[in-house]
């Protein structure tokens, strides 16, 4: 890829060609067993069958019910393993660390999935060749308003400028069937505590995931919305229209408790000294 390319008109010029997959490749069913062999364990199976706990001696050991990735991870890291499936004997490369594990990357090295080099901060695509894949991330700040109205637990419509239709339109190909509201569902909400993460990251160090996903999730006070699956919790929901969108300056009640105003932690028990590092 030439130095002096235009990223932005790259991008919506591949978002339109036939050479685009952003559905994936239908073959789930196919590589959940080598998932399953891969991230799971005899151990994590007891404590399952056990009620999420086990007793040895004077040890107590519990695991939380949703324990495992996150479902956006965790279809990333599916999509990956399709991706092999479809294309056997393609070379596969990745731009980024799908998620900061050790493990998931080295499964992933295994499978011949290449990682793009990075040469003092940037990245070097000088290797792929015509014909190889090349698995991208989609991680981004949210510029314009985008104005929701939700029913029952479902967006009914999305209005705004840009960012209003990525969007829409990133839910709309979720979609499995006409009239499908899956990719619409609210799937979960929460606020962020980790003092060492920055809602900053990606104008500081670029969309690189094992940066910036954790991080715009976890900031301290932001408030995250997310659509689409809600199977971690539960539930039998698994579009793959998902969206993440972490807020910033926000106020949160709960119960009438007041527990983030604008974005600030108002409770000091959620509040967890940042450590100061260099």
């Amino acid at each position: 890829m030439p130095a002096a390319v235009d990223t932005r008109a790259f991008k919506r010029s591949l978002h339109h060609s036939d050479r685009y997959n952003r559905r994936g490749f239908g073959l789930g069913e196919e590589v959940a067993g080598s998932l399953e062999q891969a991230y799971q364990s005899n151990l994590i199976a007891s404590l399952r069958e056990n009620g999420y706990q086990l007793q040895h001696g004077r040890l107590s050991v519990k695991l939380a019910e949703a324990f495992g990735f996150c479902w956006g991870v965790e279809r990333a890291v599916a999509m990956a393993y399709e991706t092999r499936r479809h294309y056997p004997t393609e070379r596969i490369w990745i731009t980024n660390e799908i998620i900061h594990n050790p493990s998931v990357n080295d499964h992933l090295r295994e499978m011949d999935v290449l990682f793009i080099p990075v040469d003092g901060g940037v990245k070097d695509f000088s290797e792929v060749a015509s014909g190889d894949v090349v698995i991208l991330p989609y991680s981004r700040y949210v510029t314009d308003r985008i104005h929701l109205e939700i029913e029952d637990g479902h967006v009914v419509s999305i209005e705004g400028g840009v960012d209003a239709t990525l969007m829409r339109e990133w839910l709309k190909r979720g979609e499995e069937h006409e009239g499908d509201r899956d990719p619409y569902a609210i799937s979960h909400l929460g606020w962020g505590l980790n003092p060492q993460c920055r809602w900053d990251s990606i104008a500081l160090y670029g969309d690189t995931p094992e940066r910036s996903h954790a991080a715009q999730r976890c900031f301290p006070g932001n408030f995250l919305f997310s659509t689409g699956p809600n199977s971690q919790g539960g539930g039998k929901r698994t579009t793959r229209g998902h969206y993440d969108v972490p807020m910033r300056d926000c106020t949160i009640e709960l119960d009438g408790k007041v527990v983030v105003e604008h974005g600030r932690l108002v409770d000091p028990k959620m509040i967890v000294p940042e450590v100061k590092r260099g």
